[in-house]
């Protein structure tokens, strides 16, 4: 019965709507109107090669979306060559070094670099995730890390007994790019 209906259906798309629509409905209508094939009755084998058997062994596929500086403290060190602390992996698209991966703020130069603490002492360390603070880090191709943390750490600093964290304080856990590794 309903194969019946779904095929009544069809056919008065097809004839009473399809004449009053624009060319390019149409074909959408064609599509739509069209019968649904049959399911096919044989399957086709998996291939049997090396590949194959080796995704056998694969129980779970985790997906981890990061932003990039997620990423970089938590990866993107790995491709830095062993004297920074990397271990010169050419298959993973990380950070290449001090003269490449830096920041400019008020003419100073904030290269990553190694940090000796990772744990904010407070808020006024702690990188601003509004969307407008957000688009001022991405700004000039995330060059505006350092500026907007600077920024925002001397604002949040005007309300507690703290000095800002990039004043000057190259080992600040979140003074640099953004990008530097906790290793």
């Amino acid at each position: 019965m309903g194969e019946r209906l779904g095929n009544l259906g069809r056919a008065i798309l097809r004839s009473l709507a399809r004449p009053f629509l624009p060319a390019k409905w149409r074909t959408v209508v064609d599509l739509i109107a069209a019968p649904i094939p049959s399911t096919p009755h044989v399957t086709v084998p998996a291939p049997n090669d090396a590949a194959v058997r080796r995704l056998e062994a694969i129980d779970h596929i985790v997906v981890v979306m990061l932003e990039n500086r997620s990423f970089d403290h938590m990866l993107g060190y790995l491709s830095l060559p062993p004297d920074l602390g990397g271990r010169e992996r050419g298959d993973v698209d990380g950070l290449r070094g001090p003269e490449v991966n830096f920041n400019e703020n008020d003419g100073q130069r904030y290269p990553i670099h190694r940090l000796t603490a990772t744990k904010f002492k407070d808020e006024t360390e702690d990188p601003d995730h509004s969307g407008p603070s957000v688009d001022e880090q991405l700004s000039g191709n995330c060059e505006g890390f350092v500026r907007n943390f600077a920024r925002v750490s001397s604002e949040r600093a005007k309300t507690s007994d703290e000095a800002p964290p990039c004043q000057g304080d190259r080992e600040s856990p979140t003074c640099g790019n953004g990008n530097s590794p906790p290793l």
